[in-house]
């Protein structure tokens, strides 16, 4: 895309008279961009050996590019990237807290009473969201709230 504009200014001469100029103008400048180094799938968490930084010559607009390895790295993609194409923002994710299919520590609080036990995650999510899991003894069904990494709460006390 042509992130290009207009520049305006004049130029004096002969002490008193001015001459108004404008031009349209393309700013570029060279900044770090990271790029994959190979085919990326989506729903990838993406590793070091996945990207590299680059200096490149590109719009100095910094915020619609990924231009540390930090901004990238543990991140999940929304959608397949080719190998050599600039990381985007947009198109990364934080990795979610539990998975679908995931053996799940639940906690269920009621009253005095506090109990443990596993189940399987119904859903993917993150922290503060509510998912549904199963029961693995009853296979009973029900929605907790995600805590933690592998983690979710029924009741007030885990959240």
């Amino acid at each position: 895309s042509d992130l290009g504009g207009f520049w305006s200014g004049s130029v004096r001469y002969a002490g008193v008279h001015r001459y108004a100029v404008w031009a349209r103008v393309r700013v570029m400048v060279i900044a770090p961009r990271v790029i994959a180094v190979k085919d990326l799938k989506q729903g990838r968490v993406i590793e070091a050996s996945d990207v590299r930084v680059e200096m490149r010559e590109d719009s100095p607009a910094g915020n619609l590019f990924v231009t540390a390895l930090e901004q990238a790295e543990g991140r999940v993609l929304e959608h397949p990237v080719v190998a050599g194409t600039v990381l985007r923002p947009q198109w990364l994710e934080a990795p979610k807290d539990v998975v679908r299919g995931d053996t799940v520590q639940v906690e269920v609080w009621s009253g005095g009473a506090h109990l443990k036990l596993a189940a399987v995650a119904e859903a993917s999510g993150s922290t503060g969201q509510s998912i549904p899991v199963r029961n693995t003894d009853s296979k009973n069904r029900f929605f907790a709230t995600i805590v933690g990494k592998g983690r979710v709460s029924v009741g007030k006390e885990g959240l």
